[in-house]
């Protein structure tokens, strides 16, 4: 699954707001190691969604139906996903200085000084490491998830410079 970290520009790419979802979501999913985030519909927590699949689309079943399971553990289900409801978000953000900071002094920042634009969709892909991050977690809130990402990637990125 760590292969998925070789492959970071390729989803960046992908990621792109500009690129239709569905076309995004059929070719990441055609690779291993990476799973989704995203908000759940109350905007109270984040939610995984991984093995993501694309069936259909052939000329004896044109219609594309995208498929993924939700959460892990007991509470994972298989579940269809709704195209439409991935939509671009802008908004502010923290600039990736303020974010990077001072090295000796790393802690996450105060979100409410957010000045710099964001627009990206409201499901992001991620990498295995963050996903092994994002399930060691017992809380889901946003914060929580931000938080745990934020003091995991100094690890990948150690562990990618050296490969």
């Amino acid at each position: 699954m760590d292969i998925s970290s070789k492959h970071l520009s390729k989803i960046k790419e992908l990621s792109d707001p500009a690129t239709p979802f569905g076309i995004s979501f059929e070719e990441i999913s055609k690779n291993q190691g990476f799973y989704f985030i995203c908000f759940d519909p109350t905007e109270t927590f984040i939610q995984l969604f991984h093995h993501c699949h694309v069936l259909g689309g052939s000329w004896s079943s044109p219609t594309e139906v995208f498929l993924s399971i939700l959460g892990s553990d007991k509470s994972a289900k298989p579940i269809q996903l709704i195209l439409k409801s991935f939509k671009v978000v802008k908004s502010k953000t923290i600039s990736i200085a303020d974010l990077i900071g001072d090295e000796e002094a790393v802690k996450f920042p105060d979100l409410k000084q957010a000045k710099s634009d964001f627009q990206f969709r409201n499901i992001i892909p991620i990498p295995h490491a963050l996903t092994k991050a994002y399930l060691a977690l017992n809380n889901f809130d946003p914060h929580s998830v931000a938080q745990a990402f934020f003091e995991a990637m100094p690890e990948f990125d150690k562990q990618n410079l050296t490969d």
